[in-house]
């Protein structure tokens, strides 16, 4: 038996996000696709103690709180699901970025679009690391706040990026501008949140990208 971890093909992503489009008409409607699904592997990931995979497939695949019947759709989506959780903790691990967008719209006609068009783009993913995080019980022990502070700290970030309406207190407020412009000033955002959240959670190095990232906004404070 090998423990290599095998990157799915962009034919597999595909299928991925058929099954789950498929399979999410079966529980009703909501925000489940392929890009929350990434998300949420990837808060799976950043969590100290995730609890095993059949509990949060159970959750997420159900209606009126019954997990939907186990199909042959239901496993080859699992078994992606499962490839997918081990090729993004094994890209955190050694410190390559996570790209929160696998079918990247046209540029041009994207960045024509306003910014809440533009941020629908990214939302999925950050409802996906957010439920991980927060929405399965007992993920995060809030009593110990300085052993998972990374994680509450990003997760208010990357609500922020997207131009929630949040205080520091994590409560939505009436007024707040957006942090960032456009789709591209937010990706590269939440790409580097991610980053610092599996660095602080896991003790991962920077991704290189990252750190020059962050070396140049310093720079620019400074001066």
């Amino acid at each position: 038996m090998t423990n290599e971890i095998i990157p799915l093909t962009m034919d597999e992503l595909e299928q991925m996000d058929a099954l789950t489009e498929k399979l999410a008409e079966q529980v009703g409607p909501h925000d489940i696709d392929a890009s929350f699904l990434d998300g949420f592997l990837t808060g799976w990931a950043l969590l100290p103690n995730p609890p095993v995979h059949r509990q949060w497939l159970s959750l997420i695949f159900s209606k009126d709180g019954k997990p939907i019947a186990e199909s042959e759709d239901f496993n080859a989506l699992r078994k992606l699901l499962m490839r997918r959780y081990k090729e993004i903790s094994q890209r955190l691990k050694t410190s390559q970025v996570i790209d929160p967008v696998r079918f990247e719209p046209e540029t041009e006609e994207l960045l024509k679009e306003d910014h809440d068009t533009q941020m629908s783009y990214l939302s999925p993913f950050v409802n996906g690391i957010y439920s991980a995080i927060y929405d399965v019980p007992n993920n995060l022990d809030l009593n110990d706040i300085d052993a998972v502070y990374p994680l509450v700290d990003g997760t208010l970030n990357l609500e922020s990026i997207l131009g929630s309406k949040i205080n520091e207190g994590g409560e939505e407020v009436d007024e707040t501008a957006p942090v960032y412009d456009d789709f591209y000033d937010a990706l590269e955002a939440i790409v580097v949140n991610v980053a610092l959240m599996a660095e602080g959670m896991k003790g991962y190095p920077l991704p290189e990208e990252v750190r020059e990232k962050l070396a140049e906004e310093e720079s620019d404070d400074e001066s």
